[in-house]
């Protein structure tokens, strides 16, 4: 015990400038915005790759689909009504975009924890569609 004391004291004799995320309070109470702000990332970077018509770099590299492959013509195709061919291209774009709406809304409402859950959700549907694209 006297020892930590000593070691406290130490430390506050130097001027050491607060730092973000040192505290460790403050971080766990920002992991659920920095999640947030993650997806809207992504969300902008898709539209991006929308926009532009860039093809996927994984696939372009390694010759296999990234969990994300799909998506986009699944999206197009749900813009010009084919529920079916959406389904075909991703199956996972319905629920994805529930999803990230759950996730905007809840983290509105300041109920990081549901943010949380609902991107952990997505994340393991991702991978379960990816897997079972990869099998087939």
């Amino acid at each position: 015990m006297n020892k930590e004391k000593n070691i406290q004291k130490q430390t506050d004799n130097y001027n050491i400038p607060d730092l973000p995320f040192t505290d460790r309070k403050a971080h766990e109470s920002n992991k659920g915005k920095q999640r947030v702000e993650a997806a809207f990332l992504f969300f902008v970077i898709g539209l991006v790759v929308f926009v532009f018509g860039y093809h996927c770099p994984i696939r372009y590299i390694t010759g296999i689909d990234c969990p994300g492959c799909g998506m986009t013509r699944a999206l197009l195709a749900l813009l010009k009504g084919d529920l079916a061919a959406s389904i075909a291209f991703h199956p996972f774009l319905l629920p994805s975009i529930l999803l990230f709406g759950m996730t905007v809304v809840s983290y509105l409402k300041s109920n990081k924890k549901a943010a949380e859950i609902c991107l952990y959700i997505w994340s393991a549907g991702m991978l379960i569609c990816w897997i079972i694209k990869l099998v087939n």
